[in-house]
């Protein structure tokens, strides 16, 4: 296989699921959306490289699924997306699994197809790029926090040049997101708190925190005609995949449950609410640098839950 070129393959049961997924992958290569070109590998009979695979699970079949999707992890290394409907426990199946982006079968389109295939696959493993292939005309700029930093009511006292552009309602999801993520920062980035020690006690902090050099907070905000994204990256990469579906998934009521595992716990809400009211897109470089991106659209409807992108990679 040329080393420009990448192989994608698609395991989908579903015929019109898989005919969506072709038509387009090959409209973003027709298109040239993507800086390399995309072969997409039909049979599996001759094919010695896989540089990705789309695999949608069966809840009706799901033994059958894993098997399957085991049988392919034993005999090609490759990315995976994993496509499942949510009448079954797609995250518990994602953290079986290892696999940190899932893709709701019902709302699959060419940007977020494409924006994973890049992030996937190409070389910007960070950064808000893959997902505004047109740059950010409205609005971009990053913030650096360090030394004494006023953490009550930071949203305003900092962010006040974009949030002046949010409606009312907007300026208020925002404050929360922004709080959300600026808190975990802190906990793990700064003060170096490990998820153990979060999880036992209610740690809380002053208004005032000093943060150190050598553990600066990089903030970014852009925006396009279609929706604003905000990054956070602290400089630890403690985070990890599966500490992320595995709180996620405490905070989630799985087919057949009444109450989510984790209704008492005293963290992981936070990331269940960012999945949910946001796309979430989490990129950790393990021990060196966590960012953490959370994409808002002007259409309500997109902002509900449609994926789950969770990049995990050694230095």
């Amino acid at each position: 296989m040329n080393h420009s070129k990448r192989g994608i393959h698609i395991s989908a049961g579903t015929p019109a699921l898989k005919e969506r997924f072709i038509r387009i992958l090959q409209n973003i290569s027709r298109n040239n959306q993507l800086p390399f070109s995309v072969e997409i590998i039909r049979s599996l009979d001759d094919a010695k490289d896989i540089d990705l695979l789309f695999f949608e699970a069966d809840p009706k079949r799901i033994d059958d699924s894993k098997m399957e999707l085991q049988r392919l992890l034993n005999t090609f290394r490759m990315n995976v997306v994993l496509t499942c409907a949510t009448e079954y426990d797609n995250l518990e199946l994602a953290s079986e699994f290892g696999i940190g982006n899932i893709l709701l079968p019902e709302s699959l389109n060419e940007s977020v197809i494409r924006a994973v295939i890049a992030k996937l696959l190409g070389k910007e493993f960070f950064g808000h790029r893959p997902f505004f292939p047109n740059g950010y005309p409205l609005f971009e700029r990053e913030y650096l926090f360090s030394g004494r930093v006023q953490f009550r009511d930071f949203q305003k006292k900092y962010f006040e040049d974009f949030t002046t552009g949010l409606d009312a309602d907007e300026r208020d999801y925002f404050s929360m997101f922004a709080s959300e993520l600026m808190t975990n920062a802190i906990f793990y980035g700064v003060y170096g708190i490990t998820p153990e020690e979060r999880e036992k006690n209610q740690i809380g902090f002053s208004p005032h925190v000093a943060i150190p050099g050598g553990k600066e907070i990089r903030v970014k905000i852009v925006r396009d005609d279609e929706k604003y994204g905000i990054s956070i990256t602290d400089k630890t990469g403690s985070l990890t995949l599966q500490r992320v579906l595995e709180k996620i998934r405490r905070q989630t009521v799985a087919p057949g449950e009444s109450a989510p595992k984790g209704l008492h716990d005293l963290t992981g809400r936070g990331l269940f609410i960012l999945s949910k009211q946001t796309r979430l897109i989490i990129n950790i470089l393990r021990k060196t640098k966590t960012e953490v991106i959370i994409l808002r659209y002007n259409d309500p409807l997109l902002n509900k839950y449609q994926s789950l992108i969770i990049n995990e990679k050694e230095k």
